[in-house]
């Protein structure tokens, strides 16, 4: 018998192998843009995933303020490993970040407006958003807990997902 496997289902296991090693090599500069490439790249061979290519792909999307890729990228690490400072990290996530939703029209700028003294990480969130929200008017993803405005309207990121729509 024989099975046809659609080209988008096949996975390249020697692909994914160079890959990961430039990963490695690339996340021992601290170079998190091109991890960030590479890690694409390794997940589109569709090869599964290793504890340290997931661990990877975690900081480099923590490092460009994604900070809801990098939860995801660090919950498959953990499903792969039980490794404390992932647990922990994704516990930091959980309790200081919120899911939220900013759905309007394109052009707004999201400002923190409790910010109290230099926050990079939070700094990093805010600027991943406005990225995706100011030409899409639309933002899927976390942001640290806080207060907000965006497109004239105030609002609190607290302990439950926040969804703002703007006609």
């Amino acid at each position: 018998m024989w099975w046809i496997v659609p080209l988008a289902w096949a996975s390249d296991p020697a692909e994914y192998q160079r890959l990961s090693g430039e990963i490695e090599r690339l996340a021992a500069r601290g170079a998190w843009v091109g991890v960030e490439r590479q890690y694409g790249a390794a997940i589109a061979t569709g090869a599964p995933a290793t504890f340290a290519v997931q661990l990877a792909g975690a900081t480099a999307a923590w490092e460009r303020g994604d900070v809801q890729a990098a939860r995801d990228r660090l919950a498959s690490a953990a499903a792969l490993r039980e490794d404390r400072d992932v647990i922990e990290w994704l516990w930091r996530i959980d309790t200081s970040t919120t899911p939220v939703v900013l759905q309007g029209p394109p052009g707004h700028v999201l400002r923190r407006v409790d910010a109290t003294g230099f926050d990079p990480e939070a700094d990093r969130a805010v600027v991943h958003a406005n990225a995706m929200v100011g030409p899409t008017g639309r933002f899927v993803g976390r942001l640290p807990r806080g207060d907000y405005a965006w497109a004239g309207r105030a609002f609190t990121v607290g302990a439950r997902p926040v969804r703002t729509q703007v006609p």
